[in-house]
């Protein structure tokens, strides 16, 4: 949660603009209830689960971070 609260200071700043939500929810479903991998909402983004990742695994960290932040940007 605090990478997410960094993203979202970082583009408060750099857009000077205030994040049009009160709040702001991530939901990660089981991939075969996901429709596609991200589904944006007014103040929520659905998740596929396949984008989390083992903490063991660093190859798929940057893509997953680059999603989250893509999908907060686009609020």
């Amino acid at each position: 949660m605090f990478g997410l609260l960094l993203v979202s200071s970082c583009y408060r700043d750099y857009l000077s603009v205030d994040f049009p939500f009160d709040s702001y929810k991530q939901v990660f479903l089981e991939p075969e209830m996901a429709v596609s991998s991200l589904s944006l909402g007014a103040s929520m983004s659905i998740f596929s689960s396949q984008v989390l990742y083992d903490e063991k695994v660093i190859d798929q960290t940057i893509d997953t971070r680059v999603k989250l932040a893509y999908a907060l940007a686009r609020q």
